[in-house]
């Protein structure tokens, strides 16, 4: 039920209110709740920069979903105005290294491609891809499969590629 009831967005001066008591606790869940509330906007008094703090402070207490969401925000370049993808990567993998599944993706992806401020690690590009598609992520296993057998990353195995494939196709 307590992983059911987070990341909600409140709508209500008063619903920031009672999120405040949290707060207090340093409860990184409530300021991410917060955040989202103010940064998009169901919450006109409070205004965006508020919300970037609220953010920030998630991200800094180790909330996954809060460094991975502000990762984003950089890439997509809300946060500077340009992509940045030099300030999203520490996010990004604090994220990953917390277990977030689309966060393990994309640091896979980073490091697969080489060309995002990182410099190409096939290796851990295959580590992220794998320990994203055993979190049920479809692309990462369809990438952890495919440089199984093509032997990128990894030494060529065939059979690790059939299972990773085959755990896909059982999930339909």
């Amino acid at each position: 039920l307590a992983s059911r009831a987070t990341d909600r967005t409140v709508s209500t001066p008063e619903g920031l209110d009672h999120l405040a008591l949290y707060h207090k606790q340093d409860d990184p869940a409530s300021w991410f709740e917060a955040a989202l509330s103010v940064l998009a906007g169901k919450v006109p008094d409070v205004e965006a920069p508020v919300g970037w703090s609220m953010l920030t402070k998630a991200s800094q207490l180790g909330y996954a979903h809060a460094q991975f969401f502000q990762a984003l925000l950089y890439i997509n370049g809300t946060a500077t105005g340009k992509a940045d993808y030099a300030d999203a990567f520490p996010l990004l993998e604090a994220a990953a290294k917390a277990g977030h599944v689309d966060a393990l993706f994309l640091a896979g992806e980073y490091y697969s491609d080489g060309t995002l401020g990182v410099k190409k690690d096939s290796r851990k590009a295959f580590a992220y891809f794998t320990q994203a598609a055993e979190r049920g992520h479809i692309y990462g296993a369809w990438l952890a499969a495919t440089m199984a057998n093509d032997g990128d990353g990894v030494k060529t195995d065939h059979v690790l590629a059939y299972r990773i494939a085959r755990n896909l196709a059982d999930q339909g």
